[in-house]
């Protein structure tokens, strides 16, 4: 009954992740086409900062004439640590960065509310992510052989991967059993 239910979360997460995917796709096409140099301030769009910044003024000409204490007041929003000497710097490269961008200036108002949603979707499905990894770990506490394989370092996803695609391992013959010594 465990394995099986393992199997139906890792169905739910699988489906999950590649929506997450899907989504991550096209907020990476957005930037491409509206703000192409968002990747030179920031390698990670996930990060907690970067999610600040697509937030408050996902576009150039939201940023270019701000101050770096603007930016940075921006993002104490979103973020407890948002100043300092890397968010300093940070901002004053997203404030160059805009300065110089070379993104579509074209439906602007239209631009920022497609972000919007595709970021607030994006958010949603990295919750259902966390929903789902959480009902797993719950899930491996109830089976033995979930100790033992994070005993050997595995992590709990590839447990659940593991355990909904094979079953009860206990139904399989010991390795050493087919050990045949050679000659």
């Amino acid at each position: 009954m465990l394995m099986w239910l393992a199997e139906g979360l890792m169905s739910d997460r699988e489906f999950w992740v590649t929506n997450s995917v899907r989504f991550q796709n096209r907020i990476i096409r957005w930037l491409d086409i509206r703000f192409p140099e968002y990747f030179s301030v920031f390698n990670d769009w996930t990060s907690k900062r970067s999610l600040a910044t697509l937030k408050e003024f996902p576009l150039p000409q939201d940023i270019e004439s701000m101050s770096v204490p603007e930016v940075i007041t921006s993002w104490r929003k979103h973020m407890k640590r948002a100043g300092g000497s890397t968010g300093m710097q940070k901002a004053a490269q997203l404030i160059a960065a805009a300065k110089q961008s070379i993104g579509d200036t074209t439906a602007l108002l239209e631009a920022k509310q497609d972000l919007k949603r595709l970021l607030e979707e994006f958010e949603r499905i990295i919750e259902i992510l966390g929903t789902i990894e959480k009902d797993i770990e719950v899930l491996l506490s109830g089976i033995s052989m979930a100790n033992q394989l994070h005993s050997i370092g595995l992590g709990s996803i590839c447990i659940a991967a593991i355990l909904s695609g094979t079953g009860d391992l206990r139904q399989y013959a010991h390795g050493p059993s087919y050990y045949v010594k050679q000659d």
